[in-house]
């Protein structure tokens, strides 16, 4: 289950929200320990995937707005993104989810195909 960051009260200083931890088995990643699993993230808030778990060493973890990312045929998303460390040692990827993102966007590996999943993104209230 993701864990809620201690700074959830101070959104507006864009600390994470949550904490995601990241995993890598049969050249898949695994999104709190679901393989692959479906992420739902909010626009205005800012999350961080931890990539300190040995098994992502050589995965780095990137985001596309095309499915597998460059190697299907798209290139990586890096608005409101950020990296720190190193996959498998100390390793994060800090995502503010701008206004404007598009309403999917999908994680994966930079340097391996079809280990990847989807990412939604949604916005807090509506008016119908």
């Amino acid at each position: 289950t993701p864990k809620p960051s201690s700074a959830a009260s101070d959104v507006y200083k864009r600390q994470s929200i949550m904490d995601v931890e990241v995993t890598v088995s049969m050249m898949k990643f695994y999104m709190e320990a679901i393989q692959q699993g479906e992420v739902t993230l909010y626009r205005g808030f800012t999350y961080t995937f931890d990539q300190s778990a040995s098994s992502n060493s050589p995965h780095p973890l990137r985001l596309s707005t095309t499915s597998d990312g460059a190697h299907g045929g798209g290139s990586e998303f890096t608005n409101g993104v950020t990296y720190s460390g190193s996959p498998g040692s100390n390793g994060i990827l800090t995502f503010t989810v701008p206004m404007d993102a598009p309403d999917t966007l999908y994680y994966y590996c930079a340097n391996h195909a079809s280990m990847g999943g989807t990412i939604q993104i949604v916005s807090l209230g509506s008016v119908a």
